[in-house]
């Protein structure tokens, strides 16, 4: 009786092991909280672009005004500049969790992919999990955040004012730098990734298409990827130049 439960217990956790060995990662916290600042992003481009347009509409009076008149907007203009700073950095913060959380989403289903070569199991349901876990890695590269931009300092004599919003804007440019750098590092993680999965394709040999469309979606990725970090790094010149310009 005894010999019969163990070797029912060793069947059992040897389907346990093979299940767990390519069963798919639990995606929905991740979708949940990129959805969630994908809302969040939206609505903090919505508040930036209403800041720059009161800000723009106060410059336009300012050009038709005179006396008291152009000295009231000239003092609503540094509320209006300081504001409209505020509400881009609000986004740009914004953009920069979303692109991070959407990295969360790449790395946990690059991982998944890779894992399919040596995970135990039927081929076909390796192959499958494979190219599930490629298509959530492509969806998961979403738009790359904005550089920051100096903002304007119209309207606002006092240097050390000027010296302030200066000091917030490098600050700024100095984060999407940093971000932009481990970007940078986290692509060439996935490009690896890719890479192991085209030339590790023999290990899907056996199934129905020999793992060919695992092969032509990781290059695919590969191609994207280097894309991708051709494109951070044009963002991150930019913003090292608009780093370099702050005086």
């Amino acid at each position: 009786m005894r010999a019969h439960t163990r070797i029912l217990l060793t069947c059992l956790l040897a389907v346990l092991a093979a299940a767990t060995a390519y069963a798919a990662p639990d995606y929905k916290k991740l979708k949940e909280d990129i959805a969630a600042l994908e809302k969040t992003v939206n609505e903090a481009a919505d508040a930036s672009t209403q800041a720059e347009k009161a800000l723009t509409a106060n410059r336009e009076a300012q050009a038709k005004a005179s006396g008291s008149d152009l000295a009231n907007l000239k003092r609503d203009a540094r509320t209006l500049s300081r504001t409209a700073g505020e509400k881009a950095d609000a986004l740009t913060e914004a953009q920069q969790k979303l692109a991070d959380k959407q990295g969360e989403l790449r790395s946990t289903a690059a991982a998944h992919a890779v894992k399919q070569l040596s995970a135990a199991g039927n081929v076909e349901d390796r192959v499958g999990e494979a190219n599930n876990a490629l298509s959530d890695w492509k969806e998961a590269l979403g738009k790359l955040p904005r550089v920051p931009a100096l903002r304007p300092l119209d309207g606002i004599a006092d240097p050390d004012e000027q010296g302030a919003i200066r000091r917030q804007d490098k600050k700024v440019l100095e984060a999407f730098d940093k971000w932009a750098g481990a970007e940078e590092e986290r692509i060439d993680k996935e490009i690896k990734q890719a890479e192991s999965l085209v030339d590790g394709h023999a290990k899907f040999k056996d199934s129905q298409d020999g793992g060919k469309f695992v092969v032509e979606l990781a290059k695919a990725m590969k191609k994207t990827l280097e894309t991708r970090k051709k494109d951070v790094g044009q963002l991150r010149k930019t913003a090292q130049d608009r780093i370099k310009a702050i005086k």
